[in-house]
């Protein structure tokens, strides 16, 4: 098998973003969960759950996370929802877009859902077409008892009649939006993050054993992601409503992308924008090829630069964070 689900990052990043916890939310801690889902792939690995009542799970062990399928929505957790809203309607655009980033920053192979590139609003709802009306109603009693658990679902009335035409209709992608300003930002917000997983190796290498926790707390989150190469990027999310004070790790550091308007303190400071997300590469690594390239080019002045120059780096300065 190439690839499996895992749910546990949806849920993880969900509860950060809303703060809910009911029914199977409840087996989540927002941020911290977030942390560990990038490191260890699946949350429940032989943990008890509070929410199944029993231990769930088996260790990942060495599976690389690009063979993790992950979202943030997709068709079960919007659609059995009981009114089916998405995740932009239910924390708005800021925290949509810190959990697009929490996304796309992880070791695992990340998954959109219809019409997600341009923020899609519409709803995702539970609908069937059974011919048989003892099947129909079966399935309308299930829906209201599926959402008992749900303090938010707790009225008949909150869950869509399956067999209603108009729970179809209210489901339809509205492909307009894609040519609004608000979509053609998420259009570019979700090519920025997918060409950064391309471009650097820090996250684009699948390696969970290479996450690193700088800070966490319920509403702030640093993540460190390195590569073999030498190469890191740090990710940063705020989900409060006020600029948070975040000490760097060792390096120098340069903006790849930013949600909102986080800015350096210093050179060992970031002040994170609240309800923001962005990442951050270690130039470090950067100077110093360039630097080994001078040298070489210094010692062999009538040569042109070989592909590829594995030189003594000894002398030169190296972060150890």
């Amino acid at each position: 098998m190439d690839a499996q689900w895992a749910d546990d990052l949806h849920h993880t990043i969900h509860t950060a973003v809303t703060g809910e916890r009911d029914g199977y939310y409840l087996d989540y801690a927002g941020l911290p969960d977030v942390a560990e889902a990038y490191r260890r792939g699946f949350l429940y690995d032989g943990r008890y759950s509070v929410h199944r009542k029993r231990t769930v799970g088996a260790p990942l062990g060495v599976t690389p996370g690009h063979r993790l399928v992950t979202c943030i929505q997709n068709h079960d957790q919007i659609g059995n929802r009981a009114a089916g809203e998405r995740l932009v309607s239910l924390v708005g655009a800021e925290l949509a877009k810190v959990a697009a980033v929490l996304l796309c920053a992880s070791p695992t192979t990340p998954m959109l859902f219809m019409g997600e590139e341009h923020g899609e609003t519409n709803p995702f709802q539970f609908f069937t077409s059974h011919p048989e009306p003892a099947l129909a109603e079966a399935v309308r009693t299930g829906r209201r008892e599926e959402f008992a658990a749900f303090a938010s679902f707790g009225e008949a009335g909150a869950v869509p009649d399956p067999q209603d035409p108009e729970t179809v209709e209210r489901s339809r992608v509205d492909w307009a939006k894609a040519a609004t300003p608000a979509g053609e930002a998420w259009r570019e917000l979700w090519q920025q993050l997918l060409t950064l997983r391309r471009s650097q190796p820090a996250l684009g290498n699948g390696r969970r054993d290479l996450v690193a926790v700088v800070t966490v707390d319920d509403e702030l989150l640093a993540l460190l992601r390195r590569d073999d190469g030498g190469s890191a990027v740090l990710v940063v999310a705020n989900l409060g409503s006020d600029i948070r004070q975040l000490p760097l790790p060792d390096g120098r550091w340069r903006r790849l992308l930013d949600t909102g308007a986080t800015t350096p303190e210093g050179e060992q400071v970031l002040l994170v924008s609240p309800r923001s997300a962005s990442l951050w590469a270690d130039s470090q690594t950067a100077l110093m090829e360039r630097e080994l390239e001078r040298r070489w080019l210094e010692a062999h002045p009538d040569d042109e630069l070989p592909g590829e120059v594995v030189p003594d780096l000894s002398g030169l300065p190296r972060d150890e964070g």
